[in-house]
């Protein structure tokens, strides 16, 4: 009888994904603690989108990950990293090889485990010092292998290769977009064993297209080693599989095997959608199938914000071929992280007009791109687009530092300060003790008084109107 090795991303693809970032340092802590009992094979509890969220709301990402790791003893902690970012700030669109072995660094002292590492744009020798720099850190180095639709098996199975010899001790067949197929898997996963020789091999099956759970359960049917997945809340539509309907399904699918702890996994998601509904955030769904992530190949963290592509109306699929047409003409950029995000709202300006005529309006991840910030691409640039541009070529000006060190110039510049350490979590009854003293102190109430089961809260204020209280 196999055992099922889980990677929870619920913190990082589920939250970005579905919410937006919106899980704080409190939440995730409270969440990994339960994770932490479920026997999950490793929690991902960091990537640039989350320090990004992290960045916007004050909050110190490092803390966030030390913290998980203490509430979370002897379950493995991973971390993705990317030399490039979307922001730009002060010229920071790519991390040089010093910030990246800091990184490295910080996230191992932290407590993570395995670091992935990922390079859209395939830089020559760029993804190698990555690997040594998170090997020399102390974590386990793996490497990320976009799964593409239009490439054949052994085009996969030669940059797996590629992946292990810079480095890598483990690969991940990364389907963001959701294109893999339950026929496609055999072929490909006995091309990857082949070419991996000996390294682990775990999936990351999108399900934007509406089949990562079917490729889910004929992935764990064929043996594959680790699979990626999100607690129900956060599963399905732009993110990964669900855990629970995974292992629930396993004997109907013929896989016969132990896995994570499933009261644990499912203590985890009461909390969850329990903390959602206090929070007025809606649980993800399964979106329905469609053909339009085989032309768009766009990610579905990178389309949930689109609100128009989610109603009725047949946009989709203008969008699809336009979002298509906007990477190529981009100087065929990857549709992926720090592209994906731009390139979606782009063809959306374009397909509803909103940006006048195409190309009148650039978003600026794009523009930078296209003018060489994030290194050479994988093609040329529509004429129409470098003549509206004007100079292109990458910027000679050194990049200005940002206040905060590395984290900003991963996630952006901050609003306001970085909190140094630790969070303080607040139990229900003191949740209500503060809302109560809020609407006290904006509504003039003199006293409030609550009592229930197990619990009596009572608040008077000294002056008249309740001001102070």
């Amino acid at each position: 009888m196999a055992e099922l090795a889980f990677t929870d991303c619920t913190l990082t693809t589920g939250d970005n994904a579905v919410w937006g970032g919106r899980l704080t340092g409190p939440m995730a802590l409270r969440l990994a603690r339960r994770l932490g009992r479920a026997g999950l094979a490793a929690i991902e509890v960091l990537d640039p989108e989350t320090i990004a969220a992290c960045i916007r709301r004050g909050e110190n990402p490092w803390r966030r990950v030390e913290d998980i790791a203490a509430a979370c003893p002897g379950t493995p902690l991973r971390a993705r990293i990317s030399p490039l970012t979307a922001h730009g700030a002060g010229g920071h669109d790519v991390l040089d090889a010093q910030d990246l072995a800091e990184w490295a660094r910080r996230l191992a002292g932290a407590g993570v485990d395995e670091i992935l590492c990922d390079d859209p744009l395939d830089a020559p020798g760029r993804l190698a010092a990555m690997l040594a720099s998170v090997r020399a850190a102390g974590a386990r180095p793996l490497a990320v292998l976009d799964f593409e639709a239009g490439a054949d098996d052994a085009a996969h199975a030669a940059r797996a290769a590629e992946l292990v010899q810079a480095g890598a001790e483990g690969v991940q067949l990364c389907d963001e977009a959701g294109t893999l197929t339950t026929d496609r898997l055999p072929g490909l996963l006995a091309a990857l064993e082949g070419a991996l020789d000996g390294g682990a091999l775990s999936l990351h099956p999108g399900c934007a297209s509406g089949l990562g759970p079917q490729v889910a359960f004929a992935a764990l049917a064929a043996g594959v080693e680790r699979l990626d997945v999100a607690l129900p809340s956060l599963a399905n539509g732009p993110s990964l599989p669900s855990a629970l309907n995974l292992l629930r399904g396993a004997p109907a699918a013929g896989v016969e095997a132990t896995g994570p702890d499933m009261a644990a996994l499912q203590a985890a998601e009461d909390w969850l959608a329990e903390a959602a509904a206090r929070e007025g955030w809606q649980p993800s769904s399964p979106w329905n199938f469609d053909l339009a992530p085989w032309i768009h190949r766009l990610p579905g963290a990178a389309l949930a914000p689109l609100e128009e592509l989610h109603e009725q109306g047949g946009l989709l699929h203008p969008f699809a071929h336009e979002a298509a047409r906007v990477a190529r003409e981009a100087g065929a950029l990857p549709p992926r992280p720090p592209f994906a995000a731009a390139i979606a709202r782009q063809a959306l300006w374009h397909v509803t007009g909103r940006g006048g005529e195409r190309w009148a309006r650039i978003h600026p991840v794009l523009a930078r791109a296209v003018r060489g910030a994030h290194g050479a691409l994988p093609g040329a640039p529509a004429p129409e687009l470098a003549a509206r541009l004007g100079r292109i070529g990458a910027d000679t000006a050194p990049p200005a530092p940002l206040t905060g060190g590395l984290e900003h110039r991963i996630g952006g510049p901050a609003t306001g300060a970085t909190a140094p350490d630790g969070y303080a979590e607040t139990s229900p009854a003191e949740a209500l003790a503060l809302g109560l003293l809020a609407h006290m102190g904006a509504g003039g109430f003199a006293h409030v008084a609550v009592t229930g089961p197990g619990l009596s809260i009572s608040l008077s204020s000294s002056t008249p109107g309740g001001r102070d209280a």
